[in-house]
């Protein structure tokens, strides 16, 4: 299907840059483009049943390398829908964890396990990686226009 080979191309594209890319305020652009698509085409997904059988074995921890002068701790309110103190949220945490859970679904995917790709791809935006998705374009957007002239 056309949404599933566009998901996987696109998380593709985006572990493949994080994996090869030094995260610094100028790269939030890009970082903010990459995530804005990955959702979007996460959505998209359709609903599928994972294969039987076992699945692939998932994949390990991602290291991504950080400009030193970049400081990556942001604040924000965990749930939006309850009144609660901010909470501190970590950038590179985030991206760590949406690739981890992308780079899974890719090893399904390349397998030819397609239903436990999108299965993993759809259950981590609704359960984990969405969430830090959505996290991280907040703060990838405010760091892009921190000193922008407003208006």
């Amino acid at each position: 299907m056309q949404q599933i080979d566009t998901f996987y191309a696109k998380a593709t594209a985006f572990c493949n840059f994080l994996a090869e890319t030094t995260i610094a305020e100028s790269s939030a652009e890009s970082l903010l483009v990459f995530i804005m698509e990955l959702y979007i085409a996460g959505v998209q997904l359709p609903d599928m049943q994972p294969d039987t059988g076992d699945p692939v074995k998932n994949v390990t921890y991602l290291h991504i390398n950080a400009d030193k002068n970049l400081f990556p701790y942001y604040w924000e309110i965990f749930d939006p829908w309850e009144e609660s103190s901010p909470v501190c949220g970590n950038l590179i945490d985030d991206l760590e964890e949406i690739a981890r859970n992308l780079m899974n679904g890719i090893k399904e995917y390349e397998s030819g396990k397609f239903g436990n790709a999108v299965f993993t791809w759809k259950f981590g935006l609704n359960s984990m990686w969405g969430k830090n998705a959505t996290d991280a374009i907040r703060a990838l957007h405010a760091l892009r226009v921190k000193d922008a002239p407003c208006c």
